[in-house]
């Protein structure tokens, strides 16, 4: 019977094709956009769900990665296209991998760092992300936090060399098959993992080939180009040197003396994208008050929360403004009646610039597991025990500096002035709260 009502070829083909046609395009880059196109692809393409109902796709590579890059936004379709190689022709599995190592470094949670290097070059990392780094070739894998550069140095070797000047011995599990190809650098390993990763097994330098050297990743090679009589121009050591113009830049802003703090990259669009909101706050709670007035009933019970918000300190009245120029935003908010009243924020208020604090969010991969995963879990175990975290949001706090953005207006009745209060603890209303709940617990 489930046959007769599902195994209806011709369908199935159709909402195949109609699935690699309708990809959704990725307007900006983004892990879940990123995430969202490589699954389907996975699904539809590599599980070879075309092929299994006697519908060979060996040869469609260049159509289907045609169809996934007029979906990619400039900058990954750039980035895929820089990484070809001229005399390469791209396969779906290259494109895949691409795109799966892309997910990887649009996740990038802030940090302000800075490398120094040789001659004293430094470069200010505001990015780090989690990296999963696997062997080739043994059973070996290991998650590193990674600093993110625009470079880390220039391509290693400079130009590409003649693989055959190296007679290295057959059936030796290299961790990079084409060492000898000019490409770039992807990550450089601390010393800290360096000694981690090395085996037992060396084999000295000879005419015939470098050093090779046995870690878990597999045998890498380190040395001379062997027979190499050509002086080189430049050394590769450490990060890239900064440019002379941004050090200039950098020495000036340092020795000059100023009452407002220097702002990130990301501190000046925030400030220039986010307006301002207040106005649009006050109006709205006035409508609020005049709501309430005519139900004593939730007034009541709206200004019970209100209360119980300050007394466990989730919210603090703000005394005098402060001088520092870190944006704010004052959420608007209102009553939602379900069984009790829950007062709800809103974070998608705009401001006069048209933009809300949730447009300038980043909101987060989903870290919870999926409904099915969790259903098969729990018929692994005889008993099974759950819990739930009471009022989980009210457990994070909120760091002081981005407090800010949290602003809310209230006055215990219209006699008194209107109040601004900060609220310190994630905010359900904000469209990172779930992500960073999650993440924290």
């Amino acid at each position: 019977m489930l046959k007769k009502r599902y195994d209806k070829k011709r369908i199935i083909i159709q909402r195949h094709i109609r699935a690699l046609f309708q990809l959704q395009s990725v307007s900006k880059e983004n892990f879940m956009s990123l995430c969202y196109l490589v699954d389907e692809v996975l699904r539809d393409y590599l599980h070879s769900a075309l092929k299994a109902i006697g519908r060979p796709t060996d040869s469609w590579d260049d159509i289907i990665i045609h169809l996934i890059t007029s979906k990619l936004d400039h900058i990954t379709n750039k980035e895929w296209e820089n990484n070809i190689l001229d005399e390469d022709i791209p396969t779906i599995r290259h494109l895949t991998d691409f795109l799966e190592h892309r997910c990887i470094l649009v996740l990038q949670r802030s940090v302000d760092i800075s490398i120094v290097g040789v001659n004293n070059s430094c470069n200010k990392i505001k990015k780090t992300v989690q990296v999963q780094l696997s062997s080739r070739h043994y059973a070996f894998k290991v998650v590193i936090e990674c600093l993110v550069l625009n470079r880390i140095t220039e391509r290693l070797p400079s130009v590409t060399i003649d693989k055959t000047a190296f007679k290295i011995p057959q059936n030796l599990p290299l961790a990079n098959p084409e060492f000898y190809r000019s490409t770039d650098i992807d990550i450089l390993l601390g010393a800290e993992m360096f000694w981690n990763i090395l085996c037992v097994g060396q084999i000295k330098e000879s005419s015939d080939y470098p050093l090779l050297q046995k870690t878990l990743f597999g045998w890498v090679i380190g040395g001379k180009y062997p027979g190499s009589s050509v002086q080189q121009k430049t050394i590769q050591c450490n990060a890239d040197k900064a440019k002379l113009e941004q050090l200039v830049e950098n020495f000036w802003q340092i020795e000059q003396i100023s009452d407002k703090p220097m702002l990130t990259n990301e501190e000046k669009d925030c400030e220039e994208t986010l307006g301002s909101c207040y106005n649009t706050a006050l109006k709205r709670f006035k409508l609020l008050e005049f709501k309430l007035d005519r139900c004593p009933e939730m007034t009541k019970e709206y200004a019970k929360f209100i209360q119980e918000y300050l007394e466990l300190k989730h919210m603090l009245p703000v005394i005098t403004e402060n001088t520092r120029d870190n944006p704010v935003y004052y959420m608007p908010h209102h009553a939602v009646s379900t069984i009790r009243l829950r007062v709800v924020f809103d974070a998608s208020s705009k401001t006069d610039t048209g933009v809300s604090l949730n447009d300038i969010l980043l909101v987060g991969p989903n870290l919870q597991k999926d409904l099915t995963s969790i259903l098969i879990r729990l018929r692994l175990w005889q008993y099974v025990l759950t819990a739930d975290v009471e009022k989980m949001y009210w457990h994070v706090q909120i760091d002081e500096s981005q407090r800010g953005l949290q602003r809310i207006l209230w006055r215990n009745n219209s006699h008194e002035e209107v109040q601004t209060f900060e609220l310190v603890t994630l905010t359900y209303g904000t469209a990172s709260a779930s992500f960073l709940a999650v993440r924290v617990f």
